[in-house]
């Protein structure tokens, strides 16, 4: 979804983004047109709430139900654009539920990440804050 300036042109789109846990590991995908890992989350669309957004994000590229908790960040991406519009990022804890679907074919990979392996990738700008959270050891699941 994106917000409108008073002359109707669009400010920044708005995401929502899944944090997910289980057993000291962090769920991270990838999807076929970008080449980093990164957590669970899209676009939110017309007429959905963020919890909404995100828990739709969270099954169509893991296959997972998830139970959205309590907002960990929010940021802004100062340097990626898509479609010319700076993107607000939000991003919520989620209890992991039952795996009920395949990823979407756009969906590259699912695995589970242990701390170990995270502090070996570089997160993108929207899970800079989440990374850090998960290897501080502030994160559950």
């Amino acid at each position: 979804m994106d917000y409108l300036d008073p002359f109707g042109r669009p400010l920044f789109g708005v995401m929502a983004r899944c944090v997910i846990v289980k057993d000291g590991k962090l769920l991270l995908i990838r999807e076929h047109m970008e080449n980093t890992w990164e957590t669970p989350g899209g676009g939110v669309e017309a007429g959905e709430t963020l919890e909404q957004a995100a828990r739709r994000e969270a099954l169509e590229e893991s296959g997972y139900e998830v139970k959205i908790g309590k907002v960990l960040s929010v940021s802004m991406g100062d340097t990626r654009r898509v479609n010319g519009l700076k993107k607000l990022c939000i991003m919520f804890e989620a209890e992991l539920g039952k795996k009920v679907a395949e990823p979407q074919s756009d969906v590259n990979g699912v695995k589970w990440f242990s701390a170990e392996e995270l502090r070996k990738l570089t997160p993108d700008w929207h899970d800079k804050e989440a990374f850090e959270l998960f290897l501080a050891g502030k994160l559950e699941g």
